[in-house]
């Protein structure tokens, strides 16, 4: 076997797969990059290179016009080879190559010495006129592949994929990934897909996001994690022609140059609850970008902000022990004859609880309140494109700090 591929698209691909390869929850054995060589039935030979952790399986198709193969009938298992390398091994020594000053590196070439080496070759080229070629030689271990990873290695789509709309795939992720926790915790770290509406809970609210994915019915009865979330994101959204379709727990994802599987749950609470909990009966609209300005001022300090709603001066003051500012209340609701109440809430609560990108959502929003039982006060945030909401319960306060 030997196998040569532009240096740039090899290692394009390498850093893609690298993502899913070495992954962080991931044990040290599966941290490695896997090649996949085929001989098809009309004579075509392939590479695919492969990254698997205990969420992903991600295959990535380097272009036909990039790469030589040749394989021999005693390379092949049923027309298939594979070759295994420790990825950080890999890429530390492609990487090592991508600051060169006086050369530049044209392709890469792999060999087997034997059973359990490989021989990588790099070829560049002097910067000068006269282009001198130099090459040089590292020895790689090769991995044996294990029978259990074979089922990953080898997963075949059980459905028909459909399209999805990229963009409000990337807007879904770009929006509620930052309301996650990157852990493995499974309330705080999974997004939730439902029919109407998506969740996201954290310790300080909970986000809920109409779900305009739902009409293929794939993005549906699904939770998805932080890591998978942000995968797609990184990784897949970039790419081309994206399709869809999931079957035994598995999203798969095909692009131009990629498949994906993506392992999901179905139990996905409901959001029937939060729902039938928002009402707009009192509250009050705020400019979204001055309200976050301020809050970048009171994020200086950790301490809970003093949020004091008074309406007959038509202003919300907010303040901890070191730093104090009125905002104007643009206009109320339901408020006519409500008294000036006050209430402690966490910086983290007001900084995200307007999710998203300022730039993609209204300059003008909605704070939405209902008085409870002891001492409690439910929030609701929104704005006028009645597409999101959150919800988070603070405690209300009798009188201010000062």
């Amino acid at each position: 076997m030997k196998f040569t591929c532009e240096y740039r698209e090899l290692l394009t691909g390498l850093e893609k797969v690298a993502i899913v390869a070495d992954d962080t929850n991931s044990s040290d054995d599966i941290k490695n990059i896997i090649f996949r060589f085929e001989k098809h039935e009309d004579g075509i030979q392939s590479c695919t290179l492969i990254g698997v952790n205990v969420g992903i399986t991600y295959k990535h198709y380097l272009a036909y016009d990039k790469y030589k193969l040749e394989l021999s009938d005693e390379d092949l298992t049923n027309k298939v080879a594979y070759m295994q390398i420790k990825c950080k091994d890999l890429l530390g020594f492609l990487n090592v190559y991508k600051s060169t000053r006086r050369t530049k590196v044209e392709e890469v070439t792999f060999e087997f010495k034997n059973e359990v080496q490989i021989q990588c070759s790099v070829l560049e080229y002097d910067t000068n006129e006269a282009k001198t070629p130099y090459i040089s030689n590292y020895i790689f271990n090769n991995i044996p592949i294990k029978p259990n990873m074979l089922p990953s290695i080898e997963s075949q789509p059980l459905n028909r994929p459909l399209d999805v709309d990229t963009e409000k795939l990337k807007f879904i992720i770009s929006t509620l990934l930052n309301t996650l926790q990157n852990s493995t915790t499974d309330m705080y770290s999974k997004l939730n897909f439902g029919t109407d509406y998506i969740l996201a809970f954290n310790q300080y609210y909970v986000a809920l996001m109409k779900n305009v994915l739902a009409e293929n019915h794939i993005f549906e009865s699904m939770k998805l994690s932080y890591k998978a979330l942000s995968f797609l994101d990184t990784v897949i959204c970039k790419q081309e022609n994206l399709k869809v379709s999931k079957a035994n727990n598995q999203l798969y994802v095909h692009t131009d140059t990629s498949e994906s599987y993506i392992k999901f749950d179905e139990n996905v609470p409901s959001s029937a609850q939060f729902i039938k909990m928002f009402t707009k009966e009192q509250g009050f609209s705020i400019d979204r970008i001055l309200f976050k300005d301020v809050l970048k001022r009171l994020e200086l300090s950790k301490e809970n902000i003093e949020v004091t709603v008074k309406p007959s001066f038509n202003i919300i003051n907010l303040r901890n022990s070191q730093f104090t500012q009125d905002i104007p209340l643009l206009n109320q609701k339901g408020m006519k004859d409500a008294a000036e109440f006050s209430m402690s809430i966490a910086p983290r609560t007001l900084a995200n609880a307007l999710i998203g990108k300022d730039s993609e959502f209204s300059d003008v929003s909605y704070i939405y309140y209902i008085t409870q039982e002891n001492g409690k006060t439910a929030l609701f945030f929104t704005d006028d494109t009645d597409s999101w909401f959150t919800y988070a319960r603070v405690n209300t306060t009798t009188k201010t700090m000062f």
